[in-house]
């Protein structure tokens, strides 16, 4: 009776502390003028469905009143279920994403991906998407995003060697679940823009009884404005549901954490692997992790992607690989860009010579400094532009 009625806050609290029964302590955590005597019935409380119902407790023009003692509850929770519950029925605050990354850390046993390295991978794989929406987004928007992590996860998949069939049950499973949220308002004459957006979860692998996790997170914070005339204005939208902030940075996000799985199951020969991948983008991700000048070279001169071709060349380092690339790129800027970086003076003179196009050869003349290359090139060069040029350098 004190616990619920004295009006001393202190004597109230001490009570509380000394309280066992569920349906009282429950009572007071909701209904209790002082945060600290709520919170301490919660410190008492055990029951997990009464724990939930504060949890979700959520008073309509008040929304921080309850926050902390909510919090508290999540911090207690340990059945799925419940916790399921409360993320569902408060995607937009703080008390969802906690419950959410309560129900990631009970789940599993605490193994990294890493001790799946001997995973044989040609094993059957079934993978799903559970993702968590922060605010209301159209059914289509988000059968957009829930595609797209299944499209680039398979993919990835795949390309490691696994069998991978999407949203069957049972057996091994790849499940992917994230908690997203983008920041937005409107704003007279734009419609609607954002100010940033981010993911966070985790990818778990289920097998032989045991989950290996993953955590997967990002944030993204694109310029907040940008000029029109002279004037700052919101950064506006893309429009579409694969164009929508939520999409973009999950794309990015399950990327990097593909590269991150591949590095950790096989390192080199894996990202080489989802350098193949069907997936542009994790094409893309494990490029820019590669060191293989030979694999680079390869990729820069087969990849029907431009992009990822591009980023391959850039990182190339390698004399031999930029001499490859300089004397048989199907295209004439690749081969140009590898002159400028070529060093190289026999394959710069082949090149001078021998070049479908006339501004790689003379760029190949310019790279010159061989006397002795120069004069071969101004004897024997088929193009007159090719040999005057080489006769100007000669000193």
């Amino acid at each position: 009776q004190v616990a619920k009625t004295d009006s001393d806050w202190n004597l109230r609290r001490a009570a509380v502390r000394k309280l066992t029964d569920q349906a009282a302590l429950a009572q007071v955590a909701k209904t209790d003028s002082d945060r600290d005597v709520r919170l301490a019935a919660v410190a008492n409380l055990i029951d997990q469905a009464a724990l939930a119902d504060i949890a979700a407790l959520f008073e309509i023009g008040k929304p921080d009143r309850n926050r902390t003692v909510r919090l508290a509850a999540v911090a207690k929770l340990s059945d799925q279920a419940a916790l399921a519950q409360v993320v569902k029925t408060n995607r937009s605050d703080e008390v969802g994403l906690a419950a959410f990354r309560r129900s990631l850390s009970l789940r599993g046993c605490g193994a990294s991906v890493a001790g799946l390295a001997a995973w044989p991978r040609g094993e059957r794989v079934s993978i799903s998407s559970r993702l968590v929406f922060a605010q209301d987004l159209s059914s289509e928007t988000e059968a957009a995003i829930q595609g797209t992590v299944l499209d680039i996860s398979s993919s990835a998949l795949r390309a490691l060697g696994f069998n991978v069939v999407p949203g069957e049950t049972g057996g091994n499973v790849v499940d992917i679940e994230a908690f997203g949220a983008a920041e937005g308002a409107n704003y007279y004459g734009i419609g609607y823009s954002y100010t940033g957006a981010s993911w966070e979860g985790a990818m778990n692998f289920s097998r032989n009884g045991c989950v290996y996790g993953m955590a997967i997170k990002n944030e993204e914070r694109p310029p907040e404005a940008f000029t029109v005339f002279g004037n700052s204005l919101p950064t506006p939208t893309p429009r579409g549901p694969s164009q929508s902030p939520l999409n973009s940075v999950m794309r990015k996000t399950l990327f990097a954490a593909m590269v991150r799985l591949g590095e950790s199951l096989g390192g080199a020969e894996d990202l080489n692997r989802l350098s193949r991948a069907g997936s542009v983008g994790v094409r893309l991700a494990a490029v820019e992790k590669l060191t293989d000048q030979a694999r680079l070279c390869q990729i820069a001169k087969t990849d029907d992607d431009r992009h990822v071709s591009e980023i391959a060349f850039r990182m190339l380092t390698d004399q031999a690989a930029l001499a490859d690339i300089a004397q048989t790129h199907s295209r004439q800027d690749f081969r140009l860009a590898a002159v400028g970086t070529l060093t190289d003076q026999v394959v710069l003179a082949q090149v001078a010579k021998t070049d479908s196009d006339q501004t790689v050869r003379l760029a190949a003349v310019g790279k010159l400094t061989d006397q002795a290359m120069l004069a071969q090139v101004a004897k024997s060069a088929p193009a007159d532009e090719v040999r005057l040029a080489a006769v100007q350098r000669l000193s």
